[in-house]
């Protein structure tokens, strides 16, 4: 929004990223519908890995910093 108004992305642009962030969000309630249905830790589509005190979605490389 910040970037519309500024002028910095055009309409186009943040249609695109709309649809890539609704995409995601579509993929985490499908990945957590499988874990629900099926009583998994995870389907393997979306990689999860141990934190400290909580499981944590994203690359391996990356520390929990929450």
């Amino acid at each position: 929004m910040d970037g519309l108004e500024a002028g910095t992305i055009s309409l186009e642009t943040a249609a695109q990223i709309t649809d890539v962030a609704r995409a995601i969000i579509d993929c985490a309630k499908v990945e957590n519908e499988f874990v629900k249905l099926t009583g998994t830790n995870d389907s393997g589509f979306i990689p999860v890995m141990e934190g400290k005190d909580q499981k944590q979605i994203g690359p391996a490389s990356k520390p929990n910093t929450q």
